[in-house]
């Protein structure tokens, strides 16, 4: 319980060098791994680093409020669709440099299919939006349309790991 506690009070202090002592201390090494990327990633602010150590520790209104205070929307929408509510995903979506694909995702995964075809229209030429065609497809039960997107999404992007999951 000691190690657990000082963990999670490494979320307030942000000292992720002594969480990963603790996660290690606790057996975690799937938590000692996501924090070591975290820290190496220079893309991440010091908040969103700490996020994933909350995250880790089960302490998701404290991740929530730490990528709101460093204003990482695009993040805070993935927490929020990871934990399944999708409908603040659907507000936070607004605040995202690329809302419409997020806003587009949340609506499929709400079966919505029709607001999210509209949402992607006008992006058709993009990996992303052939990408989230051929989820709705798949969602529909149209799996040779979907196997099209996913194919045509991985030719405009064969780094498109979300595609190349539903591919075959």
């Amino acid at each position: 319980a000691v190690w657990n506690n000082l963990a999670r009070m490494c979320v307030q202090t942000g000292r992720l060098d002594v969480a990963k002592i603790c996660l290690g201390h606790l057996k975690k090494a799937r938590s000692v791994r996501a924090v070591r990327k975290a820290l190496e990633d220079h893309t991440l602010e010091p908040e969103a680093k700490t996020a994933v150590l909350a995250i880790e520790l089960g302490m998701i209104e404290e991740a929530e409020n730490l990528y709101k205070k460093c204003a990482r929307f695009d993040l805070l929408n993935q927490l929020l669709q990871n934990c399944g509510r999708f409908e603040e995903a659907l507000k936070i979506a607004t605040a995202c440099k690329q809302y419409e694909f997020w806003m587009a995702e949340c609506l499929i995964k709400t079966e919505r299919y029709e607001k999210a075809e509209k949402l992607i229209e006008k992006h058709s030429n993009e990996p992303y939006a052939v990408f989230l065609e051929g989820f709705i497809a798949f969602n529909r039960k149209d799996y040779d349309l979907s196997i099209n997107r996913f194919q045509n999404a991985l030719h405009l992007n064969p780094e498109l790991s979300k595609a190349l999951k539903y591919k075959n």
